[in-house]
């Protein structure tokens, strides 16, 4: 279990960094209604530069993110190939990896990211006034 310490680290990072991106995309949503969560300017000035980077990832070299490749290299050493998973990383793979064309996935991250880039500009984020 150890030898799977390293890879199940990076899943989770990998599966933060995700949920972050599609948190950021429903709070901005959110704002519509509640304007208090379009001054946070930190959270969507750090979102709009995490989405615009997650949604070109297709064009990098490898066409795959690298926290991605990186945990397969660390699965694939033979210390770690018998070793089993737990649940938990079991089912953070599951939600993290979808059995979808990389097309759908790319079309995705590039719509949520347009939709950011524009309400980031509709909407700018203001200083938080108490």
């Amino acid at each position: 279990m150890i030898a799977l310490f390293p890879a199940d680290f990076i899943l989770v990072v990998h599966f933060a960094w995700a949920a972050w991106m599609v948190s950021g995309v429903a709070v901005a949503v959110l704002g519509f209604r509640w304007h208090r969560f379009w001054r946070w300017r930190i959270f969507r000035t750090a979102h709009l530069f995490g989405l615009i980077a997650t949604a070109s990832t297709p064009l990098w070299p490898s066409g795959t993110c690298p926290l991605t490749i990186w945990e397969w290299e660390l699965r694939a050493e033979p210390s770690t190939a018998a070793q089993p998973g737990s649940f938990i990383i079991h089912w953070l793979h599951e939600a993290l990896f979808w059995d979808v064309d990389p097309v759908i996935l790319s079309l995705i991250s590039a719509a949520a990211a347009l939709f950011t880039v524009v309400m980031f500009f509709l909407r700018s984020p203001r200083k938080m006034y108490r």
